[in-house]
């Protein structure tokens, strides 16, 4: 994606964790001036810091959200409500539920929200290769685009209200099922004999090959379970996506096999690890 040079902006950037600052410095190194804010700033943070949302509010006419779950979106945003300047933007990146997301539609009153919730790795993030799902209102996406550009290599816009919400979860239903899928595929493979790397490598070249597969190729091989998506991040999407399922008629066995899995694996202590640790949950097995 070819990313157009624009004036420098006064940007905004709330929650600067394991997502949320590679995306932030990233603004920076494209020239804009971002403030940033977070209740525990990471070690070696060298963003400018605000003390608190509404200080940030005052100073920014865009800002962008990079947060947890519903609670403390909802939160934050009741910080900022009443306080954006004119013609402010809140772009929020959360994975949260639609229901969360129109609540704190409603809190912004006239300052759009545009919701653009990421799929994708940390390595992605750091390297502006996300793909972002985008809804809201068109023409302020139209607006916002260029900023966003920087932060993803590919940007759709869904509708004018929570659509990207739902897609967000609908996806990571799929990264559940493949995620275990995997695990319990090679499983068999190795209590069948297969060499394990060749099996990996086999099946990352096979018809069922796809971008989630080729970017746990060395996780498995290695078997180092430094997370680049927590246990404990999927499982609360995962919940999300069972919640939205219940409201919308939708039966999701599939999802709740993986959210039990992944309930054994919290158990353990191991919400930490990558979820490719799934497998250990088959190895185990007698």
């Amino acid at each position: 994606m070819v990313v157009e040079q624009i004036p420098a902006q006064r940007i905004g950037w709330i929650g600067l964790g394991k997502m949320g600052r590679p995306l932030a410095q990233r603004l920076i190194a494209a020239g804009h001036h971002v403030i940033g804010h977070d209740p525990q700033p990471p070690e070696g943070c060298t963003i400018t810091l605000a003390s608190d949302p509404a200080a940030l509010a005052a100073q920014c006419d865009v800002i962008f959200c990079m947060l947890p779950g519903d609670e403390t979106l909802v939160a934050t945003v009741a910080a900022l409500a009443g306080r954006m300047r004119p013609g402010a933007t809140l772009i929020d990146m959360s994975t949260v539920s639609p229901a969360a997301s129109a609540q704190a539609a409603a809190l912004l009153g006239p300052v759009p929200l545009l919701r653009a919730p990421v799929s994708g790795s940390t390595v992605l993030a750091a390297t502006g290769g996300l793909s972002i799902l985008v809804s809201g209102p068109e023409a302020v996406f139209a607006a916002r685009r260029d900023l966003l550009a920087h932060l993803g290599r590919k940007l759709t816009w869904l509708g004018p209200a929570e659509e990207a919400r739902v897609a967000k979860l609908v996806i990571n239903t799929l990264v559940a099922a493949t995620n275990t899928a995997l695990a319990e595929a090679l499983n068999l493979g190795r209590r069948a004999g297969l060499d394990w790397a060749s099996m990996i490598d086999l099946i990352a070249d096979s018809v069922v090959g796809s971008g989630y597969v080729a970017s746990k190729v060395e996780t498995l091989k290695s078997r180092d379970w430094t997370p680049a998506a927590t246990v404990a991040l999927l499982t609360k999407d995962l919940d999300l996506a069972l919640d939205l399922g219940r409201s919308a008629g939708a039966t999701l066995p599939m999802a709740a096999l993986s959210r039990q899995l992944l309930t054994l694996l919290e158990a353990r202590g191991q919400s930490g690890r990558d979820i490719a640790a799934i497998l250990t949950v088959y190895e185990d097995q007698p």
